[in-house]
């Protein structure tokens, strides 16, 4: 990509004040004002047109620079995003390979084409995708675009969200879409509140019924496992090495706790929009 064509339209930074080399871009005649609005509340940062060659150098120069481009979809992609697939049972989200890319479908929203290996992604919906489509799925979409191009930097994203001193894990079903990303090297934790550093913290907290006690200390083991379930990295063929090796890292950084939660609800067995993938974690 040339700087022209990397400086067309609106440009986007995830985590700017850390400087990481992710970017999202669209033109803003093409899309309602609504993806511009998600964007922001995920705490991507508008790159102004004077800092366009600052933001390409850092993409081009840095090895893990990567930039997702979103396009309206063709009427044949179009098809492809509504139409039923048999995978569609075990929920709405699926990926498949073509080719050298791999291709991450979320029913209803929108496809994404992607490698890890590729420096420049592709995702494609109706021009209107990020208002009339579920906003949970669309975040969904999002948080999996950051988790699959900020691993590569030494960056694990969990399904939750930073809460006062705690990092509250939930299953994705259970996460509104939001999530938070550690960074494992710069030891920043990127969140929808914004960046805080690990000394912010104080624990991870898992809200759940317990009995005969108000919260209850975690093993080593339970921790991994449950952080393991709540990771943002999807892949039909399971969790990657150096994914499993963050959330070991991870699970070493603050005590896991288990809090009661007696009006923990069964929602997401109930609840539709909370469909999730079968693929694994």
């Amino acid at each position: 990509m040339n700087f022209e064509n990397f400086s067309q339209g609106t440009l986007l930074q995830y985590g700017m004040e850390a400087n990481l080399p992710i970017f999202v871009k669209f033109a803003p005649e093409d899309f309602d004002p609504q993806l511009l609005n998600l964007l922001l509340e995920m705490k991507f940062s508008l790159v102004g047109k004077d800092e366009h060659k600052k933001a390409y150098d850092l993409f081009t120069s840095h090895a893990m620079g990567r930039i997702l481009k979103f396009v309206v979809a063709t009427p044949n992609i179009l098809r492809q995003i509504e139409s039923a697939r048999e995978s569609d049972k075990w929920g709405n989200e699926n990926i498949f390979n073509s080719g050298s890319v791999k291709v991450y479908r979320c029913k209803g929203v929108a496809v994404m084409v992607y490698s890890i290996r590729m420096k420049e992604w592709e995702a494609g919906g109706r021009s209107d995708f990020a208002k009339n489509a579920d906003q949970q799925s669309v975040r969904v979409m999002l948080n999996r675009f950051l988790a699959w191009s900020m691993a590569p930097l030494g960056i694990v994203g969990f399904w939750g969200k930073a809460a006062d001193k705690n990092l509250e894990l939930v299953k994705q079903a259970q996460s509104g879409g939001e999530a938070f990303f550690i960074d494992l090297m710069r030891q920043k934790v990127y969140s929808q509140d914004g960046i805080f550093t690990f000394n912010h913290f104080e624990q991870f907290i898992k809200k759940e019924k317990l009995y005969k006690m108000d919260k209850r200390k975690a093993s080593r083991e339970e921790a991994i496992a449950f952080l393991s379930m709540a990771t943002c990295w999807l892949d039909p063929e399971g969790m990657a090495t150096p994914i499993r090796q963050m959330v070991h890292k991870a699970s070493e950084l603050w005590n896991f706790i288990q809090v009661s939660n007696d009006q923990e609800s069964t929602q997401e067995n109930s609840d539709p929009a909370n469909s999730k993938s079968g693929l694994s974690p």
